[in-house]
């Protein structure tokens, strides 16, 4: 039997916000899609593949007639296409005389959620940076050479507003907010604004927090530095301001709740936090024949892009 203090550890809402307060502030690329909740695993979404400039029923504004009302304008509606949410666990045996002594099980449950928590983060920013990059627009630019180079012929700064740049476009009001690389280029681009002689650029450099820095460039878009998603030498560029993807997802009731209020800190203070729960769920049970408790952890959602000129993406540096 499991003791009243490790019922507590072993809730629902103890294992949810647990793994929220841990996950929640690695959520690198939830920020840039918009959320959908689901009530099947099934689903549709719509796709803009030409703009408001370039539809092909666009027209000027006309005259209002004496008597009568303004033109009746036809609107081309958006390509529907239909997707599943998918489907992703695991789940964590605790062995019975581990439960038995209740300080053991609880470092061992809490240790659980840890492991659920940097799963869960490293698996939605994977798969939410692989789609966008997958359905992204190619942008119009050419790096003289890779941010590593030694020979002279690498030009960050020149290559980041190219490419900020290249996504405006006609008809698209998308201008790039943020732009990823992998952490291994971030630390190229830390190092060629170190070496600078040009003080703006020193001060990037040096006031970078964790992993991320404002470009010192026209209307300062933010460079991330990650792990997950993004591969060495690539680049993506994201409007924050106009998600270009949409996440699609679903919370079973019996396993999860809508919001998760967890603990975190907002101006160096330690306050409750409501976050939506971008489906993920939970169950404990005891194994009947070993008497060992299992921890399942499993999320289900679907990232799609629905507008793929409010991101871009390519190689080159």
């Amino acid at each position: 039997m499991v003791s009243g203090t490790l019922d507590y550890w072993l809730r629902q809402g103890t294992a949810l916000r647990s793994i929220y307060e841990r996950a929640e502030p690695n959520l690198l690329f939830t920020q840039f899609v918009e959320p959908i909740p689901e009530t099947d695993i099934s689903f549709i979404y719509g796709y803009d593949d030409t703009g408001m400039s370039a539809d092909a029923l666009k027209e000027e504004p006309g005259d209002v007639e004496v008597g009568g009302d303004f033109p009746e304008i036809d609107i081309s509606q958006l390509k529907y296409t239909p997707g599943l949410i998918e489907t992703k666990g695991f789940q964590v045996r605790i062995p019975y005389l581990t439960m038995r002594n209740a300080p053991r099980g609880i470092s061992q449950v809490q240790k659980a959620y840890k492991i659920a928590a940097f799963w869960f983060a490293d698996y939605l920013n994977t798969n939410i940076a692989t789609a966008i990059c997958a359905g992204a627009t190619t942008p119009t630019w050419t790096p003289p050479g890779l941010w590593s180079a030694t020979d002279g012929t690498a030009t960050p700064i020149l290559d980041e507003i190219n490419f900020k740049n290249s996504m405006k476009r006609e008809g698209y009001y998308y201008r790039m907010t943020d732009m990823f690389v992998h952490m291994n280029n971030f630390n190229e681009m830390e190092t060629f604004l170190t070496g600078s002689e040009i003080a703006s650029w020193q001060n990037a450099a040096s006031n970078a927090m964790q992993d991320s820095l404002v470009l010192p460039i026209e209307s300062k878009p933010v460079l991330h530095g990650c792990f997950s998603g993004i591969t060495d030498g690539y680049q993506l560029g994201l409007d924050k301001n106009n998600p270009c993807a949409e996440f699609h997802y679903f919370v079973d009731p019996q396993f999860g709740t809508a919001q998760v209020n967890y603990q975190t800190i907002i101006g160096g203070n330690k306050q409750t936090a409501p976050a939506l729960n971008l489906g993920l769920m939970y169950r404990t049970y005891q194994e009947q024949k070993s008497m060992d408790q299992i921890l399942v952890f499993w999320n289900e959602s679907k990232t799609v892009v629905t507008q793929p000129y409010a991101a871009q993406y390519d190689n080159g540096i």
